[in-house]
């Protein structure tokens, strides 16, 4: 099945590795497992994680030249668009590969690795790492730490309605392969700051509850009392999750063009991604954004997530 995918990582000398733009954590621990899985088994090419934008919990970044990325194989790694990458210069690579779990609406590249039931990208990277077609590879134990990171990440801990049985079994496999504690790779991607926790104290004040709908609608002003990013806020969506009366909720903030920005999350049953898809954005039926809102397109988007979090779930 992944034959292909050897072929070409084997014909060339580098490969750059791309990742989404506002990197999160499944984005940056698929792009470092990756990257270690390939400079243990083929030594002698170079591999390179392109982009600037940092993921805070474990800033990363490398110093990439154009002439770096100009004729390698580039992996876009956890982007379902091209629009989405980091860095624009992936147009210099050779060939693309795209592997991701994200709904396949832009299909790009000369090979894709897609697949939507995986809890996240680290999740795909680890079942093909571990595959029997490939068990002549090492996998180094750097490697499925990057990778049980950025399942733990996407998966929320296996909280998230994407979380299946494979997701648990391949993870089981991670640390088995790399010999680590679970425990303290959860403490790493999880743990916050006592100032964190104040601010996500303070952002709870601002739900307000229609039906089985949570939503927080905050201007810059709001932001600015929170001392938030309008991103710092967004990330913040899982924070309401646990609530047994909300069906689906979500965050709206505004960005430095006064216009609007939404995360948007459910749970199993109830679809938000089709709701997003109506206002030129998506993602996974039960996690998905939108950007650039009109307030009326504001009003709208949370009439329309009313109405499906009062409707009967979905089996």
């Amino acid at each position: 099945m992944y034959e292909q995918l050897i072929e070409k990582v084997e014909k060339y000398k580098s490969i750059t590795i791309f990742k989404h733009q506002r990197c999160d954590g499944d984005a940056l621990f698929s792009a470092l497992g990756l990257r270690d899985y390939l400079a243990c088994n083929y030594p002698a090419k170079r591999i390179m994680i392109a982009g600037n934008d940092i993921y805070d919990r474990y800033p990363y970044t490398e110093d990439l030249s154009s002439e770096d990325i100009t004729g390698s194989l580039a992996i876009i790694l956890d982007t379902a668009n091209l629009e989405r990458v980091d860095d624009k210069r992936f147009e210099l690579a050779e060939e693309i590969i795209k592997i991701d779990h994200h709904p396949n609406l832009e299909p790009y590249g000369c090979l894709q690795f897609v697949d939507t039931a995986k809890a996240a990208t680290s999740e795909l990277l680890a079942e093909i790492m571990l595959c029997t077609e490939l068990s002549s590879n090492k996998v180094p134990n750097s490697a499925c730490k990057h990778l049980f990171s950025g399942i733990l990440s996407d998966s929320l801990c296996f909280k998230t309605t994407s979380t299946t049985a494979n997701t648990l079994i391949t993870a089981g496999k991670l640390v088995k392969t790399g010999h680590f504690n679970p425990s303290d790779l959860v403490e790493m991607v999880f743990n916050d700051t006592l100032v964190d926790f104040q601010k996500a104290t303070k952002l709870r004040t601002h739900l307000q509850v229609k039906g089985n709908l949570g939503y927080l609608l905050l201007n810059i002003s709001d932001l600015a009392k929170l001392e938030m990013t309008a991103n710092e806020a967004k990330n913040l969506v899982h924070e309401f999750g646990g609530i047994a009366e909300l069906n689906v909720w979500c965050i709206i903030v505004q960005n430095n063009l006064g216009t609007y920005d939404a995360s948007l999350r459910s749970k199993r049953g109830y679809i938000v991604n089709t709701i997003g898809q109506k206002f030129s954005g998506g993602g996974h039926p039960c996690a998905a954004g939108v950007k650039n809102l009109s307030i009326k397109e504001v009003n709208q988007l949370i009439d329309l997530l009313y109405e499906e979090s009062i409707k009967k779930a979905i089996d």
